[in-house]
């Protein structure tokens, strides 16, 4: 079973890898789960080079992989490396309340409550006021991104003895997750919160029905490479 999740694992990343270079717009996010499924897969040393270089785009997703990266640097007892890669983290102007909530996450699991708080009250600052009359409208607001930010905030703070703040008051009832589930609510949070900045996008996301009423993916019917 395991041989044959590996097997899957690398397939998966294989053909993610194929399809980054099939959309080029798309790129980056694409190689991010590349990275992802090959980490899955034990092959630590493909996920850090494409870690690596997506790094150096100068997009969100870049600065996604740098947080992976310094997570890979934290788990092996390497924190200047880390350090260096959350210095340009936080003077990024590209900087957003989902990096600040992730890396801020990170550093909870770690166990460094301090440097939690302080990367997670970074992200609550970032918050504008439609996220948060989004969260507040919400039927489900400890699922959209500024609930699941503020949620994290107050937990990291009450751990801490902190005294409650305005923003605890705010953050919304937090329903128990495990870890993996908790990992699709965010990355489908800041899937859409990502996809409502774009500006008119010429086509549908990769994973949407096809508009021709196929039934398909768009990416495995009209958009596919050479269609």
């Amino acid at each position: 079973m395991v041989v044959r999740d590996s097997r899957r694992l690398r397939e998966d990343a294989l053909a993610a890898e194929a399809e980054a270079e099939a959309y080029p717009a798309d790129r980056s996010e694409i190689l991010l789960d590349a990275a992802a499924a090959w980490r899955a897969a034990g092959e630590t040393d493909r996920a850090v080079e494409i870690y690596r270089e997506l790094a150096e785009v100068r997009d969100q997703h870049g600065l996604y992989a740098m947080i992976e990266l310094a997570e890979h640097h934290l788990a092996h007892d390497e924190p200047e490396q880390a350090d260096a890669l959350l210095h340009r983290l936080r003077r990024d102007p590209l900087l957003d309340d989902g990096h600040c909530m992730i890396t801020g996450e990170l550093f909870e699991i770690r166990g460094d409550l301090v440097t939690a708080e302080r990367w997670l009250g970074r992200g609550a600052a970032l918050l504008t006021e439609d996220q948060l009359d989004e969260m507040q409208d919400s039927p489900a607001p400890d699922a959209t991104v500024a609930g699941m930010l503020l949620n994290s905030r107050r937990r990291v703070r009450q751990a801490l003895g902190r005294d409650p703040d305005m923003l605890d008051d705010l953050a919304p009832s937090e329903i128990p997750m495990d870890p993996d589930e908790r990992m699709r609510h965010i990355d489908a949070a800041l899937g859409a919160a990502h996809a409502a900045d774009a500006v008119a996008p010429k086509d549908p996301p990769r994973n949407a029905p096809c508009p021709c009423g196929s039934g398909r993916k768009f990416k495995k019917c009209c958009g596919a490479p050479g269609s």
